[in-house]
Parts: C-alpha cells; structure tokens; sequence
C-alpha cells in the first residue's frame, strides 16, 4: 500500500526566557540551587482583575490580565472573554514568553478593531494565598471566570517572542523600564505523518513555512503601519 504524506507546519516563536541563566562552575553551588521552574508554560488565561483605586491608572481599579503561553487555541478563547467586556473598556496587562505566531496575529487583529489600551505586567492574584501563581490550584481560579483581586508588578514581566505582534495590535501600548520586550524571527515546526522526511523535504518544508510565516507578518504590519514593510 502506498503512504499517503500529510505534512502538518506550525508556526511558533521560541519560548524562553529573556535573560539567561548563569551557569553553574561550582559542584557546591549546583547543590543547593532550587530548580527552575518553566517560565509560564501553561497556556495562556484571561481574566478579569481589580486592584486598589488608581492601580492601573487614574480612575482605574480593574484590568484584563493575560498571562501565559500562547497556544493554538488561544485567538477563539480571547475572543469568547472579551465578547461580555466589550463596552467596559478595560486596560489588558500581559505578560507571555510566547507561542503561536498564528494565534498572536489573530488576537492582534482582533485587538486592532477596538481602543485597547496592552501595558507589559505581571497579575499577582491575592486569592492564591502562598501558591505560585502559576500552580495548578492558582490556574484553576485564573480559569473560573471569576473576577480576582491584586496587584500588578512590571518588574520581570516579559512579552517575548509573539506576543509583540499582539501588542502592536493596541491603540496605545506601554513599556515600563523593568519590563521585557524580546523580538526575534519565528520558528517553523514540521511534522510529517506516514513517512520519513529526507533530508531535502525537512529543508523544503522549512522553507515553504519561513516564507508563509514572513507573508503573513508583511500583511499584519501593513494593516496599519505608517510606512511600508517590505
């Protein structure tokens, strides 16, 4: 019988964090150092936060918080959050180490149609007492649909990889100092399906993919950018 190929090519920016970790030389050192723990791998949550009056600018008390990694769901559960706040006019703060480049666009488009208002910051939520924010008991409140309480931090929020191309889609975005911005070109991941790619058809896939991803970051940029992208 004859394999049928089905080739499969997502497109990805690498996730990671922005500053390196420093290497250990010490025997001692790596001993007593705590694991690391993955950098927001979980996938990316919405949710409605409030704060103190003014935690999120005059007159403003509550925020939409984004946090997480962008996943191949994540524009059509953004869409579905954002359809009941619509004529709230919340500020979003995000922070995300990336994902789908795909998914970014879309979220970003989406955004493009209304005055949003992204800043690059961390949500602290106070209902997870002393659990990690990003443990599964915290995660699990961030998905109920419920309004939290909490504060927001900029220091060692990041928005790496895509979710820059969802920042552009704001009206009006802000960067503060302590934050992190990461920009670099997108990653293109193959799976082929019923066969093993020769060497010549992984360069190929990987070729085809590049340019669509590069096509479609051109038609998001000139949406709405004030000189051409080329």
């Amino acid at each position: 019988m004859t394999l049928r190929t089905v080739l499969a090519a997502l497109f990805v920016l690498v996730c990671g964090p922005a500053v390196a970790q420093a290497v250990v030389h010490s025997a001692e050192a790596a001993r007593v150092r705590p694991a690391i723990r993955p950098l927001l791998s979980h996938p990316v949550v919405f949710y409605v936060a409030k704060g103190a009056p003014d935690s999120c600018g005059s007159g403003c008390d509550s925020w939409i918080a984004i946090e997480g990694q962008i996943d191949g769901g994540a524009a059509a559960r953004f869409r579905k959050f954002f359809k009941p706040l619509r004529d709230r006019n919340l500020p979003i703060y995000i922070t995300s180490p990336g994902g789908n480049l795909e998914q970014a666009l879309a979220m970003g488009t989406f955004l493009h149609a209304k005055p949003a208002v992204v800043r690059v910051a961390r949500t602290v939520a106070t209902e997870c007492g002393f659990e990690a924010q990003d443990s599964e008991v915290c995660l699990k409140l961030k998905q109920s649909s419920r309004q939290l309480t909490g504060d927001l931090w900029t220091r060692n929020a990041i928005c790496n990889s895509a979710c820059p191309y969802f920042l552009l889609g704001a009206s009006t975005r802000e960067i503060a100092p302590d934050a992190t911005l990461g920009v670099h070109s997108a990653k293109v991941v193959t799976q082929f399906l019923g066969v093993v790619p020769t060497a010549a058809m992984l360069a190929a896939a990987a070729r085809r993919g590049q340019e669509r991803s590069n096509g479609l970051l051109a038609s998001y940029l000139r949406a709405w950018a004030p000189i051409p992208v080329y």
